[in-house]
């Protein structure tokens, strides 16, 4: 469960022991003259998102720094677990408010594509390829040879669609040199 944790963070900032400021949240402590001072919060992950962590009854709890701002200002209620935090510019550590939104994991697997902040991986490239450049070189002999989809996808143990989209250049046409035809729909 994603947001199991947030209901400690947002306790936390309801109480005023965290404090949100443009994008960035801060813990206030005292200081040797009993000052509340703030402190930046988190560190940044692997994945560059800002993590937030604590100690409750002896157990670590963690949350990401966007989930828990978009649930404070739009309510815990409205964190939808199949959706997805998104950062519109695309700057994981851009935390203000206006830059988040919520969004489906398609919508934001798009954004990212759409703004070059998740690299399209192409043929080999793309972990999830059953085929590899010289297996795809192959079937487009085996098509000029006549053999079917069918009989192809049965070599290779891939699906006949899988085969159908690479003769129609819907897929690996950046080696079979094979371009889908696109009808104009504007006449």
């Amino acid at each position: 469960m994603k947001d199991k944790n947030i209901d400690v963070f947002l306790e936390k900032m309801a109480n005023g022991e965290i404090v949100y400021k443009d994008g960035v949240l801060y813990g206030l402590y005292r200081n040797d003259t009993k000052l509340k001072v703030p402190r930046k919060l988190g560190r940044t992950t692997n994945r560059g998102y800002i993590q937030l962590s604590a100690t409750v009854n002896g157990d670590n709890v963690t949350t990401t720094a966007h989930r828990l701002i978009w649930a404070f200002f739009n309510g815990r209620d409205n964190l939808d677990q199949n959706l997805e935090i998104n950062h519109i510019n695309g700057i994981k550590t851009d935390n203000r408010i206006e830059n988040l939104e919520l969004v489906t994991p398609s919508e934001n697997l798009k954004h990212a594509y759409r703004n070059n902040l998740k690299p399209y991986m192409y043929g080999e490239d793309n972990p999830d390829s059953r085929l590899t450049k010289k297996d795809v070189v192959r079937i487009k002999e085996l098509f000029d040879f006549g053999l079917t989809n069918l009989e192809i996808s049965k070599i290779y143990d891939v699906t006949s669609t899988t085969i159908n989209w690479i003769r129609k250049g819907k897929t690996w046409s950046h080696v079979t040199g094979i371009n889908q035809k696109r009808v104009d729909v504007n006449g």
